[in-house]
């Protein structure tokens, strides 16, 4: 149907779900083991210092050290997207990449002094699911659409935590 999204398991349209699916980050980032600090090794790599995370599907944002977001990811397994090797790449060691993804920015803007602290918040797929009645694992369209609706209203996922810690 023209002027609707196009939505899987989770329905998108409705505003009460999405509600719902912001009403579950706002708890999750207020929940400080969702918060993790995160750092470049060896310029090309995320890591997070305090080791491995939920190894699960979900989405993260990454916020400077004033807590503002920078960006939001959405990964198959969030430690091997924000803490190994492979997954944190983004292809920047590459000489013959034509572009470089934000990520590289951010891993740049830190190695070079201009970002001086980064934290990352993570959001588990399960869990997600679980509050809103769905089945995981969710299909990539579903990931992706979770993923455009994290992006939109992050500033008001993380200002939550923030005002939250304050009271």
């Amino acid at each position: 149907m023209p002027g609707t999204l196009r939505c899987e398991a989770l329905d998108l349209n409705s505003v009460m779900t999405v509600g719902e699916l912001l009403r579950v980050f706002m708890g999750l980032a207020r929940d400080p083991s969702n918060w993790h600090e995160l750092r470049v090794r060896s310029k090309y790599h995320l890591t997070v210092p305090s080791g491995p995370i939920s190894p699960e599907a979900g989405w993260y944002i990454i916020c400077d050290g004033e807590q503002r977001p920078l960006y939001v990811g959405t990964a198959a397994n969030l430690d091997a997207r924000l803490n190994t090797n492979n997954g944190s790449r983004d292809n920047f060691a590459n000489p013959r990449r034509t572009s470089d993804d934000v990520r590289n920015f951010l891993k740049c803007f830190f190695s070079n002094g201009l970002i001086n602290h980064m934290r990352v918040v993570i959001f588990p797929e399960p869990v997600l699911c679980a509050a809103l009645g769905a089945r995981p694992p969710l299909s990539k369209s579903d990931r992706e659409n979770v993923e455009k609706v994290l992006g939109i209203f992050r500033v008001r996922v993380v200002t939550a935590t923030t005002t939250s810690e304050a009271n």
